[in-house]
């Protein structure tokens, strides 16, 4: 039954953790506008905070004080981008001093991480300080992840034990309930048992921790006002809870099943068992999601499924020595001599052949994860660092003592190993090694992250100026790269900020004389007008322009251009390097040698023919082949439909379309191009001149368009160019 179920258990598997993609766990404040300890010449209307990982905007806070600690204004999270903090401020709202910016964000595992920034309106004051935020971890969260960590552990390793070596080795059909005898199966219900309930406890303990974290409050206040049923329904982390108590719920039922039918439907008790492997491996693969794993900037998927192999590989390594202890007292109690070694041998050696393929997963996922984190010998000395290397000298005194194990069911074992070979005092001690490696994992899962150098510079926001008669407009793109971004229009009448404007912004690409579509901005305070879009999707030249359409008064045209490098960019994603691919492989490798008894089985029934075995390689072949031309043929052709939609520009238009270059290309329009307007095709074109390129209105002016004439008289590049300009101004004109 579990074989036939494998296939479906995977495949909900997957869809979790590819659903915690977006999930967040120990982020980190990436970029913030104003920069730390930045002396401004003029009060921010807009204050923005990037993080790398996305938060919870119910319980996130943002709170800005004066240098005497008074609460101003209080900021969210923005609701076009989950990873930002931002407050609006009216133009004029701060005066001359020294501000304090006070961050709570809270991540989507319930990490609620505090720290302040400082920043300066004038001159700079050297007495306040910003305050970094914190990597020390929180003991009740190590504990209720050493709890459930332990609990899983028992799970796992109670039913792996139970289905890949007790019941292969000593498996028989007299004994109906479960294949082994009655003494044996009672020891593993027991650990199973006491796993059932250390997970459930620790479930209950992580609600009320993370309330206490989300709230800023203690354990009576969450209890007493039910604030953990907010988070139970209204987080990410409560979604994930629900999911973890949904399957301990169900794990515990088949538990329970497996202990009712064991009178009347005995033989019943193996299949109970094997589903329980694959749903405690569901349990721990929903762990996964809220792990450091979830926040990874390479291939999250594949760090969140290197995860999920990791603490499998773990529970199942310190869960069968668990269960060796706790089975093997009690297993060989009737046994004694040679009958004794021998019943040993059988257990040993199946989870000895088993150990040595988990380990090695165990160690090349611990290495692929750590490609994540560490990308500069700095990063290593950090306290996340630190608690690393304490785990990995515990881990090496287990690979020690796990290989002096090996070693010791070899025939001609003999010294020092003979001890081992009694499994007895030495596997307990090994087991008391792996508690302390539990514990060490635990403090390590709760530590913050070490904050790579390249992803925490302080750039400025690009800002533009551009003047009119007596407008005065200021443009501010944050943060100025490629991807979503939020620009800030201020828009001053006589120095003063006016006030019910209609603000339309559009961006362009001269290079790929790409126009984006208008937008309109809102207005958030007087005079502050802010659009949020994701319209730049390239590096190098871009250009805004702005239209400010006052209530009393003529369009005004302002004109902003911007060099978009990737150092003004936030980091989100990075390519896997060199070595994560090799490590990627080799836990691959190692799966394969875990599964190989299986192949072999599979193998055996398999027909190994010349001719078969010819037929296969040629089908196999054969498809890669049409794999590999199908994949080269589909991007080809999207490259050449790409290039057919999107040809190369032959012409570029030199002339920004300023305020001016409008006035001059209305002057010219009127004068020689006032016929368009007497042509059926007229209002087509004004339904496609947002997108059109600047190339084709240029060969209207010259050739026409359509049944639409061309313009009449002399005219120079320059003067068609302002033409195109002004054309563009034209559906607001008959459209609105």
């Amino acid at each position: 039954m579990a074989r036939r179920h494998l296939p479906r258990l995977l495949l909900l598997l997957l869809c979790a953790l590819l659903w915690g993609q977006s999930a967040a766990a120990h982020g980190y404040l990436m970029r913030a506008i104003p920069a730390d300890r930045s002396t401004l010449e003029r009060a921010p209307t807009r204050l923005q905070y990037w993080f790398s990982e996305n938060l919870e905007p119910r319980f996130s806070q943002l709170f800005l004080r004066d240098a005497s600690g008074n609460v101003i204004a209080e900021g969210a999270v923005d609701p076009n981008n989950r990873a930002l903090l931002t407050l609006q401020l009216p133009v004029g709202a701060l005066s001359d001093g020294a501000y304090i910016v006070d961050l709570r964000p809270v991540f989507g595992d319930g990490h609620a991480v505090a720290q302040s920034q400082v920043f300066f309106v004038g001159n700079a004051q050297g007495s306040i300080a910003s305050q970094a935020a914190s990597d020390l971890p929180l003991t009740l969260e190590i504990v209720w992840k050493a709890l459930l960590t332990a609990g899983s552990t028992l799970l796992f390793g109670a039913a792996g034990l139970y289905v890949w070596v007790f019941l292969p080795a000593w498996g028989s059909s007299k004994y109906l309930a479960g294949g082994l005898p009655p003494r044996v199966m009672r020891r593993l219900n027991a650990m199973f048992g006491v796993g059932l309930l250390l997970s459930v406890g620790a479930n209950v303990l992580a609600l009320l921790q993370q309330s206490m974290a989300y709230f800023g409050v203690d354990a009576p206040t969450v209890l007493s006002g039910q604030l953990w049923e907010v988070v139970r329904i209204g987080s990410r982390f409560g979604d994930v809870w629900n999911a973890q108590m949904l399957l301990l719920l169900l794990i515990g039922a088949l538990w329970l099943g497996s202990l009712y039918v064991r009178r009347e439907y005995p033989r019943s008790v193996r299949a109970f068992w094997g589903a329980q492997v694959w749903a405690v491996a569901l349990l721990i693969g929903a762990q996964a999601i809220v792990s450091h794993a979830a926040g990874s900037l390479v291939l999250a998927w594949v760090a969140l499924l290197m995860h999920w192999l990791h603490t499998l590989a773990v529970a199942f390594w310190v869960g069968a020595l668990a269960g060796l202890v706790i089975v093997l007292p009690a297993a060989l109690q009737p046994y004694a001599g040679e009958a004794r070694a021998a019943a040993l041998r059988a257990a040993m050696r199946r989870a000895s052949a088993l150990l040595v393929g988990v380990v090695a997963v165990v160690v090349l996922t611990g290495i692929y994860s750590s490609t994540n984190w560490f990308f500069s010998p700095e990063d290593f000395a950090s306290r996340y660092g630190a608690t690393l290397g304490v785990k990995l000298l515990l881990v090496g005194g287990l690979l020690a003592m796990g290989g002096a194990h090996w070693l010791a069911l070899r025939p001609k074992a003999g010294g020092v190993l003979a001890r081992f070979a009694q499994f007895g005092m030495t596997l307990r001690l090994e087991l008391l090694v792996a508690g302390l490696t539990v514990t060490a994992a635990s403090t390590l899962s709760a530590t913050p992250l070490p904050q790579p150098e390249f992803l925490t510079r302080d750039l400025s926001a690009p800002t533009a100026q551009a003047y009119e008669g007596n407008y005065s407009v200021t443009l501010t793109l944050s943060p100025g790269g490629v991807g979503v971004n939020t620009l800030d229009v201020l828009v001053l009448r006589d120095d003063k900020p006016l006030d019910a404007a209609d603000v339309r912004v559009q961006f362009v690409h001269p290079e790929r004389d790409l126009h984006r579509r208008e937008h309109r901005a809102e207005p958030v305070e007087t005079g502050l007008y802010v659009v949020g879009l994701g319209d730049v999707d390239a590096l190098g030249a871009w250009w805004t322009l702005v239209d400010v359409l006052p209530a009393d008064g003529e369009p005004v045209r302002a004109v902003a251009t911007w060099d978009v490098t990737a150092e003004s960019s936030l980091i989100v994603a990075l390519p896997p390097s060199p070595l994560a691919v090799l490590v990627a492989l080799s836990v691959a490798g190692a799966l394969v040698y875990i599964a190989l008894p299986t192949l072999r089985r599979w193998a055996g029934k398999l027909n190994f023919a010349p001719q078969s075995l010819f037929a296969a390689g040629a089908a196999i072949v054969l498809t890669s082949a049409v794999l590999a031309f199908s994949a080269w043929y589909i991007e080809e052709q999207g490259r050449a439909t790409s290039l057919l939609e999107n040809p190369p520009p032959t012409l570029f238009n030199p002339i920004l379309p300023t305020q001016q270059s409008l006035r001059e290309g209305r002057a010219l329009y009127e004068a020689h191009c006032i016929g368009w307007q007497g042509v059926t095709d007229f209002r087509a074109l004004i339904n496609q001149i947002e997108t059109m390129r600047d190339e084709t209105l240029f060969r209207a002016t010259q050739e026409g368009w359509r049944r639409m004439p061309a313009c009449q008289g002399d005219l120079t590049d320059e003067q068609r160019w302002h033409i195109v300009n002004y054309a563009r101004t034209l559906r607001r004109l008959f459209v609105g």
